[in-house]
């Protein structure tokens, strides 16, 4: 069986996956998509078994690769907001006036530090990535397992 694309895990396929070799229960599936290693071994049996929602980032289309950058950088901002209830709570507690020019610079300094934190978050994951697609041995088991093209 031909496994699902990278991107098809909904909701509802957020299950507990089991070992197609012994049956034992494996990790859950991701509820989003990750750049990562498609293949694991069963702690049980040895047996190889598909990560639902990994793959690794040069088997990514454009559109994929796009959605994971824009994610991380959704993330950032959502996390770099967050400096500016605290800059407010703090101004507050010092009895401070409230300024729109402090404000923004904590807002700004919030917004860069989280997206240099994600961003060097999913630089270290695309290097890790390309690293093992660079393993001979590792190309020809995603071949082997139809997860890459051989002529790659």
């Amino acid at each position: 069986m031909k496994p699902k694309s990278f991107m098809t895990a909904t909701g509802d396929e957020i299950v507990a996956q089991r070992c197609p070799h012994c049956g034992a229960a494996l990790a859950k599936a991701r509820r989003r998509a990750v750049v990562g290693r498609p293949l694991s071994e069963c702690i049980s049996c040895g047996g190889v078994v598909l990560r639902q929602g990994a793959s690794e980032w040069a088997l990514l289309g454009a559109a994929q690769r796009l959605d994971l950058v824009a994610h991380h950088a959704l993330w950032a901002l959502a996390v770099g907001v967050v400096a500016l209830p605290v800059y407010f709570v703090t101004a507050k507690a010092l009895e401070r006036p409230w300024r729109p020019l402090n404000a923004a610079i904590c807002l700004a300094a919030g917004i860069a530090l989280a997206g240099g934190w994600m961003g060097s978050r999913l630089a270290l994951t695309i290097r890790r990535s390309q690293r093992r697609m660079r393993d001979p041995m590792y190309l020809a088991k995603l071949v082997q397992h139809e997860l890459a093209d051989p002529r790659r």
